[in-house]
């Protein structure tokens, strides 16, 4: 029989973000962008999932569930192939890694002072979005005197708070949508928003209208790099509204940090950032069909990143990064 304990065990010490389970094979662990087999393990068998499914799912209906330990939290779901059930279970670590270890650039932490605008963390699927946007929360919390609500698909870091007052907020089970949670924290004295992902226009236009109240909102985006992030949010909108949508971005859009994780000199997975800071607000209005000169000035490419990347070390990549600073 499968011990399900063993193999939690094994994944976290692996350093593994994901454990895989299905029948007809052994438990799999995602460790950076690799799926790796567990070593030593039996083949899982059809009642080894359905054991394990009793154990974690016994008393609970949703397909959804989170587990707490003292280090770790562990959020499962539960699927099923061929009336096999399947299991997904994602390795959280409760202990936040500190700024300057994640490797982000120092205007990213500096513009979170803005008392208004919008911030953008840009990315695919496991880029770092969400450790990001949670290390950013912890410095303001450490930092400033705010009250940050977050709305998360997944509360991952419970935030204790320090100077700041904090209100984390689960999409279906605390606020039901994104967009529903950004609307109700203008009723909420809410000066700092905090949103995992914009994946729809009505989303996009209650922060939107959560910036124009004149408080900031630092939210997430999936997209490949800063153009695309900006290119998606206009996609969202007829091409009538274009101009406008423009116009909104060219003046409460203050930075957009696009990420990527990829494995550097040393064989981790190290994170590279294309950051760009708009220029002032009246010159993007005169270049506003224009979506490429948004990022004329203060601007680091992925490219140029990746190169120095491969050709020189990641520690020459952050010294790049750090010297960019907030256009006075």
């Amino acid at each position: 029989m499968i011990d399900i304990h063993k193999i939690i065990e094994q994944a976290v010490k692996k350093n593994a973000t994901d454990i895989h389970l299905m029948s007809e094979s052994k438990p799999i662990f995602r460790i950076g962008n690799s799926l790796v087999k567990m070593e030593g393990s039996n083949i899982i068998e059809d009642d080894d999932m359905n054991e394990i499914k009793r154990k974690l799912f016994n008393k609970v209906k949703s397909r959804n569930t989170v587990y707490e330990s003292k280090d770790i939290s562990l959020s499962v779901n539960l699927s099923f192939s061929n009336n096999v059930p399947v299991l997904t279970i994602k390795i959280l670590k409760k202990e936040l890694p500190e700024y300057e270890e994640l490797q982000l650039p120092e205007i990213l932490r500096k513009i979170t002072h803005q008392t208004q605008g919008l911030i953008l963390v840009v990315g695919n699927r496991k880029s770092g979005k969400t450790t990001t946007l949670n290390a950013l929360v912890r410095h303001i919390n450490e930092t400033q005197n705010k009250k940050i609500i977050t709305i998360e698909k997944l509360i991952e870091y419970k935030h204790i708070p320090r100077n700041s007052v904090i209100v984390q907020k689960q999409v279906v089970e605390d606020c039901g949508t994104y967009k529903a949670g950004v609307e109700n924290a203008l009723k909420e004295d809410c000066d700092v928003l905090v949103v995992e992902d914009i994946r729809n226009r009505e989303t996009m236009e209650a922060v939107f209208e959560f910036v124009e109240s004149g408080r900031l909102v630092i939210a997430g985006i999936n997209a490949t790099s800063c153009v695309n992030a900006n290119e998606k949010i206009i996609s969202f909108y007829e091409p009538k509204e274009h101009t406008h949508i423009k116009y909104l971005l060219s003046t409460l859009l203050k930075l957009v940090i696009s990420q990527k994780l990829l494995i550097g000199t040393k064989g981790k997975l190290e994170l590279i950032s294309e950051v760009s800071v708009p220029n002032d607000s009246k010159q993007n209005v005169s270049l506003v069909n224009s979506l490429a000169n948004l990022y004329v000035k203060n601007k680091i490419t992925l490219k140029q990143a990746k190169t120095e990347l491969q050709e020189k070390d990641i520690d020459s990549l952050n010294k790049t990064i750090m010297k960019m600073r907030i256009k006075k």
